[in-house]
């Protein structure tokens, strides 16, 4: 100890942890893009397997986009010109139409396996 009445401590690897971090960030970016995917697919199979069928048009084409460099997916009957929106009709109801929605439970249910697979990819990028 110093002659003087202070005490110090020194933290040395502060550069090291800051490089470290600035990695981090890519390697976490990486893991929440694959545990998007892994979700938004899991929710398109899910919702496969519950719509109702008739021609198989709904079926068929349950389609994900992907958005923000793949850390956001859409999924659902997607773009503005799509032949299959009478897809809400049977998500919702209507007067000639029994709800049976496929699409939303299927998303609700995600949301668990979403913050499961999270934990699992950075976990696996932190090792």
């Amino acid at each position: 100890m110093a002659s003087s009445d202070r005490s110090t401590v020194r933290i040395e690897g502060l550069d090291r942890l800051a490089r470290r971090l600035a990695d981090l960030g890519n390697e976490v970016n990486e893991a929440v893009r694959r545990a998007v995917r892994t979700t938004a697919e899991e929710v398109r199979r899910d919702t496969q397997a519950q719509v109702r069928v008739d021609t198989g048009g709904l079926l068929h084409n349950v389609d994900i986009e992907y958005e923000q460099d793949g850390l956001v997916a859409e999924v659902g009957w997607l773009g503005d010109r799509t032949p299959y929106y009478y897809a809400a009709f049977h998500e919702e109801g209507t007067a000639k139409i029994r709800k049976r929605p496929a699409l939303r439970p299927a998303a609700e249910a995600a949301r668990e396996v979403l913050k499961e697979q999270l934990r699992v990819e950075i976990r696996r990028e932190l090792r």
